[in-house]
């Protein structure tokens, strides 16, 4: 056997070891891809067949949208950014990743990447106007999220 055709036997036998962690990941309630596999015939075809990872494990995003139009950061209608009720994202166990906060018109968005903001985060009392009750909230800076365009 070649060195060719015994890699493409190692390949293939360790996409079975792929599956099974894939399977504890999912039954331990991850939400997991598995990468397609696709072995070169032939050596001299292997660099149009890299390897891009075995699984991906999915990140969670929360998107909200405000009842109001911004098209920059400083045109943002609030001093901070609500992020999210206490209680829900203390709870969390696969917290999110990020958060998108998207404007009216659905044209613009603050975008609070989690792991680089949470330090600076606070908390604050928020009415619910439509429930008539408050609830404690987390807070971000808004100078600390990202603005970005999503439609021209």
């Amino acid at each position: 056997m070649d060195r060719h055709t015994e890699f493409q036997d190692r390949l293939a036998r360790s996409h079975d070891a792929v599956v099974c962690v894939a399977d504890y990941l999912s039954r331990r309630g991850r939400s997991v891809t598995i990468s397609g596999l696709s072995i070169a015939p032939t050596v001299s075809e292997s660099s149009h067949y890299v390897d891009s990872g075995d699984l991906f494990l999915h990140k969670r995003v929360e998107v909200k949208q405000v009842q109001r139009p911004f098209s920059c950061v400083e045109d943002y209608p609030y001093e901070d950014i609500l992020v999210c009720s206490v209680a829900s994202f203390d709870r969390a166990r696969d917290k999110p990743y990020l958060y998108f906060v998207v404007d009216v018109t659905m044209t613009h968005a603050l975008v609070i990447v989690v792991d680089q903001t949470r330090q600076s985060w606070t908390t604050r009392s928020i009415k619910d106007s439509r429930r008539g009750t408050s609830q404690l909230t987390y807070t971000c800076p808004k100078s600390l999220a990202q603005f970005i365009t999503i439609k021209e």
